[in-house]
């Protein structure tokens, strides 16, 4: 299944996605918005998630509860 997203920047270093009909702002400054390695950290965790739901549901355990996950990144700027 394809999916599209839009990111329009006008000027400066912050974009915004169009997302369906929900949009988000990164700045890559992280001084108004999150910043790119904010934003790509959030994404892996929330793609985390389903993925152990899903193996905790193969495995019997339906409620596996609240699931909260602590994500630390560092850019690498070489």
């Amino acid at each position: 299944m394809a999916k599209t997203v839009t990111t329009v920047s006008d000027e400066g270093y912050t974009a915004t996605n169009e997302i369906r009909e929900f949009e988000t702002t990164i700045d890559a400054n992280g001084e108004d918005d999150p910043d790119t390695l904010e934003a790509l950290l959030a994404a892996y965790g929330s793609c985390y998630v389903p993925a152990l739901r899903v193996g905790g549901q193969q495995r019997g355990a339906d409620d596996l509860g609240k699931i909260e996950i602590d994500i630390t990144g560092e850019l690498n700027d070489d």
